[in-house]
């Protein structure tokens, strides 16, 4: 068979030759010999050949197995079945996105429906349009539950009622997602918006063989704009930043790869002051702490947690990893005296290179010692009321306050409102006592009485209030009492009460009390 042509430039073919492609812009003949004759004709816009039609360049279908080249490389090549059966093997199965996901249990009912199929969350609660993470999606829209206290409940959805302020919401579960063969282990759904959950996706890691039994469990894929904290286990060194870099809080200090060296970066953070170490200081007034990682050097701001195994018997200082014995000074530079620092006291030290010094920072211990500081404070308040027509001292019920002072050469600090008065126009006497030692009272003046307070009855009814401060020196570490004692010239001493004590809008029931603090001597 030939072929002619009287196109221009084409080359002459010869007996059982036809045009086979162009290379280098110029047609190639292909022979043909052998092959016998081929009878074209044609098939409108196609060629059939010996009869048999050519497929064609749009529809038709093939009918026998077309085998490729090579798997796709580019978007638009086809793919073949062993680079589908490779995506397939890495076990999940992606699901069409959701509009939104809820981030808490919906107070919804669920029915089941035919074994899953047709299965709904019906609006339990306030009736209002249903909204999920910020997002009220509309009818239609593609939902994931996966906060279901009663996990069974989970699953996608779509939302087929939206519900308003006299409807329920109802949600149905997706036609892809309602039988337990469309609701596999790394089934993978991603959330298209929310307030926090756009862009992120999740897997379904159950087994379920019983859709409305058995569990539906979503656990996070991937995460969208926000992270969750980081944490690590052990020490992140500088071989894990070989092209980021760590960005302190505050962002003064960017710590990349290329500046860390040999340094570990958690001692390189502690160096910026970011990072505060706990460990054990050993030693007596000469301190030596390992921390670990190890700081190359000592810089202003670094800060320790350190527990002390012995207190403090004077100045001293403390050796960081062998970088030298440092001074610890007080706040405002004042050197330590003794029991400034605690056996078994956790104390928190920043570096000064000024000095050098490292500053105690930890005020409890600092306040301990400075003279005047109160080192504890207790009460006793009297709220009911007390009478008593006794010549002689009587302890008033109630008006007493044990302390047990931490240092013998501390001061007791007594504090002493009480309301008190007397029917008729004699005296009374209030006194204040430690334990049963009479203090803080007038001198000796002829047959005048010794007493801390005293005053005469008036005609008025009603109680006066009265105070006592009184800075004592008990010289002791052992618990005492403060309290008072009344008496009376002639008549009735009445404490929180009126002298009628009448029971009416008119007349009150007052408070009195003792307030003891230690005082640093």
């Amino acid at each position: 068979m030939a072929f002619s042509t009287n196109n221009a430039g084409l080359p002459a073919l010869t007996n059982n030759q036809l045009y086979k492609g162009v290379t280098n812009g110029k047609p190639v003949a292909c022979d043909l010999n052998g092959i016998g004759n081929i009878a074209v004709t044609p098939n409108g816009d196609d060629l059939d050949i010996d009869g048999t039609a050519l497929l064609p360049k749009s529809g038709g279908t093939m009918t026998g197995a077309l085998t490729l080249a090579a798997d796709p490389v580019s978007a638009l090549q086809a793919a073949t079945k062993q680079y589908v059966d490779a995506l397939a093997a890495l076990g999940l199965d992606f699901k069409a996105s959701v509009a939104c996901a809820t981030t808490g249990a919906l107070t919804a009912t669920y029915a089941n429906g035919t074994a899953g199929v047709g299965a709904t969350l019906t609006n339990a609660g306030v009736q209002a349009a249903f909204s999920s993470d910020g997002i009220t999606p509309s009818v239609g829209a593609r939902i994931l539950v996966k906060n279901q206290a009663s996990t069974f409940q989970n699953g996608v959805y779509t939302l087929t009622v939206a519900g308003n302020g006299s409807t329920n919401w109802v949600l149905t579960r997706a036609t892809d997602f309602d039988t337990a063969a469309e609701i596999t282990p790394g089934a993978f759904v991603a959330v298209d918006a929310g307030t926090t959950l756009a862009l992120t996706s999740f897997l379904q890691t159950a087994t379920v063989v019983t859709v409305g039994t058995d569990p539906i469990v979503f656990s996070q894929f991937t995460y969208g704009t926000s992270f969750p904290s980081l944490s690590v286990a052990g020490n992140i060194t500088n071989a894990a930043l070989t092209a980021s870099k760590l960005v302190l809080s505050d962002g003064s200090k960017n710590l990349s790869s290329s500046s860390l060296g040999e340094t570990d970066l958690l001692a390189k953070v502690s160096q910026s002051g970011a990072q505060i170490y706990a460990a054990t200081a050993t030693g007596n007034d000469t301190y030596v702490v390992t921390l670990s990682p190890a700081p190359a050097s000592l810089v202003d701001g670094m800060s320790i947690n350190v527990k002390l195994d012995v207190a403090n018997t004077g100045p001293a200082t403390i050796n960081v990893n062998g970088l030298g014995a440092v001074a610890i000074t007080k706040l405002f530079n004042q050197a330590l005296v003794t029991g400034d620092m605690l056996a078994n006291q956790i104390v928190n030290l920043v570096y000064n290179s000024t000095g050098p010094t490292w500053q105690l920072q930890s005020q409890i211990s600092q306040v301990a010692t400075v003279t005047g500081a109160i080192l504890q404070t207790v009460q006793t308040t009297k709220t009911n009321s007390f009478t008593t027509t006794s010549t002689s001292a009587t302890d008033i019920t109630g008006m007493s306050q044990a302390i047990t002072p931490s240092s013998a050469s501390n001061k007791v600090l007594v504090i002493v409102q009480i309301a008190a008065t007397l029917n008729g126009t004699n005296s009374f006497f209030i006194n204040l006592l430690r334990d049963s030692t009479q203090i803080f009272m007038g001198d000796t003046a002829g047959s005048r009485v010794r007493t801390t307070i005293f005053s005469r009855g008036q005609d008025s009814n009603f109680p006066c209030p009265m105070f006592i401060c009184f800075l004592d020196s008990p010289a002791t570490t052992s618990a005492v009492t403060y309290k008072l004692q009344g008496y009376v010239e002639a008549g009735t001493l009445n404490v929180n009460q009126s002298n009628s004590d009448a029971d009416n809008n008119a007349y009150g029931r007052s408070v009195s009390s003792i307030t003891l603090m230690e005082v640093k001597g």
